[in-house]
């Protein structure tokens, strides 16, 4: 594909002889799967907009069986929740009637079996016919009854600026997309982008995407990447993954509190089941463990040895009406060893199973709800148990580790039309998602915690205002306030230790009695500002401000142009 729009480039293709060999690949491919009626079963990846606006229909009660507790949905489910949307007698203002049109004109192959509204840059014939500034649009795009084949290319202009340091970076990021549907159930996905970057490498690092890529790190390089990539089956009922994409876990208004977007992308299998208002999710990841440093004895050269580490996650969820859903979870985390067979195992007790592995493993218990208190109020919660000890539970004895989120949503409140407001307080005890029997069990890939990043001993208030302005534009404020209860260090050796860090297990001679924020307090106050505006159909500019309170004051600024053509 590379070695073709290279030869676009160079004008020695022409678009029909590229047209001819892509018809001929996809030709061979349909002789293979056969015939069968279409519908696209890739993934809406978790960024998509389409999240919120299904979050809004679900909190005034237009969706019977959506859960967004794992994230991401195919497009075949995003279609189906869009279509019971426009069949629903709900009144809605005509801001999101014309966000609703929007989607469905995105997403109008896997709903009416046309592209009436996309544009093809190599081989749409009807391009006159379309506006090209309201169209969806694509490199190329192929479709038929068993086939969907879809080109993208991305780019992205970034420049920021740290005003109280004078920090200033910029960079370009570029690359494309390729994706589709075979035979009506088979999925595929490719995603890959670089970026060239000029300016303060420690600014990048403030962002929670380009910090968990290991080349910033690197003062020899001034570029860095990105990869996803991955293969799926969705058939009426079950769905089966492999590859490597952003997951997010939790029922969270905010960042996810079992997988959040803080770690890096993962690789990962995947088995969700889906009936009706029953539905369970299992994953199972890989990542990098505990380095290491070895020196060769024929050369003397010193090399870095990474160990391997892993997650296994399980949930059953029930939704017992449009009104109330709850779920049942357990995760564990294992390393320095190979796959064990026991995890891989979609129906059995974690907690159980780490027992008889010598109980060297860390295993957590999730309980999660939801429930629709109107047709415009939403609660959400979840509660976290890092092992169970029967015998202190209750008391402040360090190994009752737990942590709680609790959130509301309010859709149009005060009778203002397009207008979300959110608010969330997670608290986590002393301890949580440490991990003192093993090498390296943290909750956490290369140091990023797998969950919501907030520390042990801590709390956060979180409130968010969305406002919609048209479907072009959306703005949102929000206001973080943290307190965390930080590990004291005295120097000449005096260390106490409060569970203010999740690196840091209990040790003997710590004190097995704890106090929620105990230690050095620290408070830290965020305002985040942010806007985008859709130029034209997928030419985005967002605009973005940060303000951050701790013991200093920050003020960040950020400004970007995103085409995903």
């Amino acid at each position: 594909m590379v070695c073709i729009f290279k030869n676009v480039v160079r004008g020695s293709w022409s678009v029909n002889r590229i047209s001819c060999i892509v018809a001929r690949a996809l030709y061979i491919v349909m002789a293979i799967v056969g015939m069968h009626t279409f519908a696209q079963v890739e993934n809406v990846p978790v960024g998509h907009p389409v999240y919120i606006f299904l979050q809004r229909c679900d909190a005034k009660n237009m969706l019977q069986e959506y859960d967004e507790t794992v994230l991401p949905l195919s497009r075949k489910k995003i279609a189906f929740y869009l279509r019971e949307i426009e069949q629903d007698s709900v009144p809605i203002s005509n801001a999101e009637k014309q966000l609703l049109k929007k989607y469905l004109n995105e997403f109008e192959y896997e709903i009416a079996r046309t592209s009436v509204h996309s544009f093809s840059l190599f081989n749409d014939v009807n391009s006159d016919d379309k506006n090209f500034a309201s169209s969806e649009k694509h490199l190329y795009s192929y479709y038929d009854s068993n086939v969907a084949f879809i080109v993208d290319g991305i780019l992205t202009l970034d420049y920021r600026t740290l005003t109280q340091k004078k920090w200033s970076a910029r960079f370009a990021e570029f690359g494309g997309r390729v994706r589709g549907t075979i035979s009506n159930a088979f999925g595929f996905y490719l995603q890959g982008t670089n970026a060239e970057f000029r300016g303060e490498r420690n600014l990048l690092l403030l962002d929670k995407r380009l910090r968990t890529n290991y080349k910033i790190y690197d003062k020899q390089f001034h570029n860095f990447d990105f990869a996803e990539g991955y293969l799926r089956y969705e058939g009426d009922f079950l769905s089966a993954q492999i590859g490597r994409e952003r997951i997010v876990w939790g029922r969270s208004f905010g960042e996810k509190f079992v997988l959040s977007e803080t770690p890096p992308v993962f690789d990962f299998i995947r088995f969700d089941a889906h009936y009706k208002s029953f539905q369970y999710n299992f994953l199972h990841g890989w990542f990098n463990g505990k380095g290491t440093t070895i020196t060769i004895p024929s050369s003397g050269d010193r090399v870095d040895s990474l160990g391997d580490k892993y997650v296994a996650l399980h949930r059953i969820g029930v939704k017992l009406s449009p009104l109330f859903s709850f779920g049942i979870g357990e995760m564990v985390v294992y390393s320095n060893r190979s796959i064990d067979a026991a995890y891989l195992n979609p129906i059995i007790f974690f907690e159980s199973v780490q027992r008889s592995r010598k109980d060297r493993d860390n295993t957590f218990l999730v309980f999660d709800a939801t429930s629709n208190l109107s047709d415009r109020i939403q609660m959400r919660g979840s509660l976290l148990y890092d092992d169970i000890n029967f015998k202190t539970f209750g008391t402040h004895s360090w190994d009752n580790r737990w942590g709680a989120q609790l959130g509301a949503l309010f859709v149009d409140p005060f009778a203002v039309e397009n207008f979300d407001l959110r608010f969330e307080y997670t608290r986590i005890e002393p301890y949580v998602f440490s991990h003192g029997r093993s090498y390296d069990n943290y909750y956490s890939v290369d140091s990023f915690q797998l969950g919501i990043p907030l520390q042990p001993n801590s709390e956060l208030y979180l409130s968010t205002i969305q406002y919609f302005i048209s479907p072009q534009w959306n703005f949102s404020v929000s206001l973080a306030v943290m307190r965390h209860g930080e590990n004291v260090d005295s120097g000449n050796g005096n260390y106490r230790n409060v569970g203010g860090n999740f690196l840091q297990p209990h040790r003997v001679q710590d004190a097995t009695t704890v106090y929620f924020l105990d230690g050095a307090i620290e408070e830290t106050s965020l305002i985040t500002v942010s806007s985008t505006y859709e130029i034209i159909r997928e030419v985005y500019l967002d605009m973005f401000y940060h303000y951050m309170k701790s013991n200093e004051k920050e003020h960040l600024l950020r400004a970007s142009i995103r085409i995903d053509f």
